[in-house]
């Protein structure tokens, strides 16, 4: 059979022509049903009548948690839970010792949640048998502390205060081990969550400090902690920026997703009014604002400036921090002024009513100046997002010679050296360099690739991933979040911002497909079906895609939405191929999706274990607030 002059396929869920590699079939149960042994086991929560086809008249029938998170407890007189969050070197150690000087002028005042209480495991626990048990002996705790705490002036501490292993730092440098080990941070949405229910009303102090200052000290003391060879820190300073934003982006992803009555911002860079005591006010411990300002001299030290290739990194942590102010302005919640980071050149956008509606994040966005016959299109979405299914679909498209690839340039931009994605390592390439000289060659390489390609006078729509290996070249980079294997997964995808920021300053029209799915298919996908995590626990797969996540939310959020069009995995009714067909400029891609492909889900045995489904409520949040992104993406606003 054919239309439009290609092949059809039948596609039974995420199988593909077996011309573009082995197919994998993924077997979901949707609804209740009962075993042999007579007890009902759980499936998706879906109704009956989802089972064989799932249809959307838009993005909001995929959004399964109400953003942003409400705080319910706040002013209705329930115990004080403070937590501190920040990126490392954001005032930390100034916090800690200010605290616990205002708590011994106050004996019996504060009370630290972290000794029993809290179990860091609930933060970056990969073993699901040791994570269930943590989260619900936390809750119970907290439950039973707040029923105590019933009407005391006392204040409790998540962190920062007496014998603490709770994670503080995003990321947590001191237990990550000997590898970077990314996904050791906290999760203040979780914990937001978990507060919520158990009748504490949170308070986190979100702590800012210099981007300068962070990153310098970032790569100087990388080494220090055992996650890398002596000296290595240095020599690997891109990979070690790619660590700290990784950190941040979950920082802010997280923050983004609560409500107003969560968080206060803290400037340590900001000249602060003692006289107003801010954050006495805010977290109720008396001359709290004297003790952190005798504390400063903690932050002082030097640290040698970033190389040029780990300098780029800047501009993007740039725009987080700077996005972050405007969130705090906007909800009136700085305790201190914000001191406004320079953004060191490129076309940015500032507009409130771009904004996504999610914590109003985002703000400020590389503005999309360019437009043209010539277009590059990337696929970006998380691994079981439908990378493989598209590749067949965009290979049928490049034999009807509907769409192109420059294998070459692809070659470079993407995928130069083997291995290259592990963010220490070494090689030339755009994505793929630990070190700033090799990630500034292949910064020119990309360039000079797509100079060439512009001065060509090519027209058309150019893909730059899920072109299969060997096409014309060795193109074969799908290029998902994450990308390949290994232990540093939440680092190892492409960075779609640079590559949008170089062609917009070239001149190259360039646009994405985001590509989304239900985090729990997303989750039975990659490790029930695909083994994403031989040789780890499950959960450090589910620790993956959640971060990969953070970093797809806020790298998105950070462009202009005439960028991106969004499809859905589940659209069975192609409710978006419209959309997507006009950014690919292929008008008739609904009719060729229809003809060529029949996605149908099927009951079976597999299904998502209750325990599994708890730990994923950060996941799927991301899912959601990525969701509102699309909603205001090419042919949604």
């Amino acid at each position: 059979n054919s239309i439009f002059g290609l092949s059809v396929i039948d596609l039974d869920d995420d199988v593909v022509d077996s011309e573009f590699g082995k197919g994998m079939e993924h077997n979901i149960k949707y609804t209740d049903e009962v075993e042999d042994n007579g007890q009902v086991e759980q499936g998706l929560g879906y109704g009956k009548e989802d089972a064989d086809m799932m249809s959307m008249d838009g993005f909001g029938d995929f959004v399964d948690i109400d953003l942003p998170l409400q705080n319910i407890n706040a002013g209705k007189g329930k115990p004080k839970m403070v937590f501190f969050a920040g990126n490392a070197y954001s005032g930390h150690e100034v916090i800690e010792s200010a605290v616990k000087k205002a708590c011994d002028a106050e004996p019996g005042k504060c009370v630290s949640l972290c000794e029993g209480a809290i179990d860091m495991e609930i933060f970056h626990g990969t073993n699901i048998e040791r994570y269930h048990p943590a989260l619900e002996r936390t809750e119970h705790q907290l439950q039973a502390l707040a029923q105590e705490a019933k009407g005391s002036d006392k204040i409790y501490f998540a962190n920062l205060y007496g014998n603490c292993a709770v994670s503080t730092t995003y990321p947590d440098l001191e237990r990550s081990g000997k590898s970077f080990r990314s996904h050791f941070h906290p999760d203040v949405y979780l914990l937001a969550s978990v507060a919520e229910s158990t009748g504490w009303d949170l308070e986190i102090i979100v702590m800012l400090k210099n981007i300068e200052y962070v990153a310098e000290r970032f790569v100087r003391d990388f080494d220090s902690y055992g996650i890398l060879k002596k000296g290595l820190g240095s020599k690997t300073d891109v990979g070690v920026m790619r660590f700290m934003e990784n950190g941040m982006q979950n920082l802010f992803a997280q923050v983004s997703m609560l409500h107003k009555n969560f968080y206060k911002c803290y400037d340590f860079d900001a000249a602060v009014d003692t006289a107003s005591r801010p954050l006495e006010q805010a977290i109720g411990l008396r001359n709290i604002d004297e003790y952190v300002e005798a504390e400063r001299g903690l932050m002082n030290g030097s640290a040698p400036p970033l190389k040029t290739g780990a300098k780029m990194f800047l501009r993007a942590l740039k725009l987080i921090r700077q996005s972050m102010n405007r969130m705090c302005e906007h909800n009136g919640n700085s305790l201190t002024g914000l001191v406004e980071p320079e953004l060191d050149g490129g076309n940015r956008e500032i507009s409130e009513i771009a904004a996504p509606l999610v914590g109003y994040g985002m703000p400020h966005r590389l503005k999309k100046t360019q437009f043209g016959k010539l277009r590059l299109v990337f696929f970006v979405g998380l691994e079981g997002t439908g990378h493989h299914l598209w590749q067949g679909i965009v290979m049928k498209l490049l034999k009807a010679n509907q769409l192109n690839a420059e294998c070459k340039m692809n070659d470079v931009i993407m995928h130069p050296a083997g291995g290259c994605w592990a963010p220490y390592n070494n090689g030339k390439g755009f994505f793929c360099s630990g070190a700033s000289e090799s990630f500034q060659d292949g910064y020119k390489m990309a360039a000079d690739a797509m100079i060439r390609l512009k001065e060509s006078n090519a027209t058309g729509t150019h893909m730059l991933n899920l072109v299969h290996r060997g096409w014309k070249g060795n193109c074969g980079s799908l290029a998902s979040y994450p990308c390949f294997s290994g232990s540093e997964k939440n680092l190892q995808h492409p960075d779609v911002l640079k590559l949008a920021e170089l062609a917009e300053n070239i001149g190259i029209d360039f646009r994405v497909v985001l590509l989304m799915r239900k985090a729990e298919e997303l989750v039975i996908s990659d490790i029930w079906h695909r083994h994403f995590n031989i040789g780890h626990p499950k959960m450090y797969e589910e620790r993956v895609l959640e971060n990969n996540a953070a970093s797809i939310y806020t790298t998105i959020a950070t462009m202009d939405p005439k960028f991106y069009s969004c499809t859905q995995y589940d659209d069975a009714t192609f409710s978006t191929a419209d959309h997507v067909g006009s950014l690919m400029q292929i008008p008739t891609l609904k009719e060729t999706l229809q003809g060529i492909m029949h996605v149908r889900k099927a009951n079976a045995t597999v299904h998502l274990p209750k325990r599994h489904e708890r730990y994923i409520q950060t996941l799927r949040a991301f899912n959601s607030a990525i969701n509102e992104l699309c909603s205001k993406s090419l042919g949604h606003v």
